[in-house]
């Protein structure tokens, strides 16, 4: 839709809708043999649920990333404790946690959903480098954390025992060279 609506979550579909608009991409990685299918980017809890629903079928184990607005809300407002509840209980969901989200929310965030649920799943937290979308003139602004900033939240992450890191909108090659570099 280029508004910025893919960061905030602020559209409304069916279940049907939010399936067919993935369906072709998640099949032609399933028919090319994929191990993990990673559902990222995601902001809106009702495509979570209608995307987590299609890939049961395939039966390959699929990560979940979704985009957070704060701590402990969706991009589309909802609490991320029912986002959790919800992934908790799919078989096929082996991990989850926040990508294209302001890494400067990750530590609070992974801390309140090992609050809410101690034996979660594995996580993971892809999050951009801290920059913003404008909508209006489709460009980032390029205000993102230092290497150093995103070095120090890093080890943070891995000390609560995070998983799976990555990166996404507006990362640099050298923040995600360090994070290889310094920390495997």
């Amino acid at each position: 839709m280029a508004n910025g609506s893919e960061y905030t979550g602020n559209y409304h579909l069916t279940e049907n809708e939010y399936i067919q608009f993935h369906k072709e991409r998640i099949e032609i990685l399933v028919n090319a043999g994929v191990d993990v299918l990673l559902l990222e980017t995601l902001p809106n809890f009702q495509e979570i649920k209608a995307l987590v629903k299609f890939t049961k079928q395939f039966n390959i184990p699929s990560i979940v990333a979704c985009s957070m607005k704060d701590a402990t809300h969706l991009a589309d407002g909802t609490n991320f404790k029912f986002v959790q509840s919800f992934l908790e209980k799919q078989a096929n969901v082996i991990a989850y946690g926040l990508n294209c989200t302001d890494p400067r929310i990750v530590t609070n965030a992974l801390k309140a959903i090992i609050h809410n649920e101690p034996a979660h799943k594995d996580l993971i937290a892809f999050p951009n480098s801290g920059a913003h979308y404008n909508p209006k003139i489709k460009e980032w602004d390029n205000q993102g954390i230092s290497i150093e900033e995103f070095n120090k939240l890093v080890q943070e992450w891995l000390n609560i025992g995070l998983k799976y890191i990555g990166g996404c909108c507006c990362m640099s090659e050298q923040q995600t060279a360090s994070i290889n570099e310094h920390f495997f």
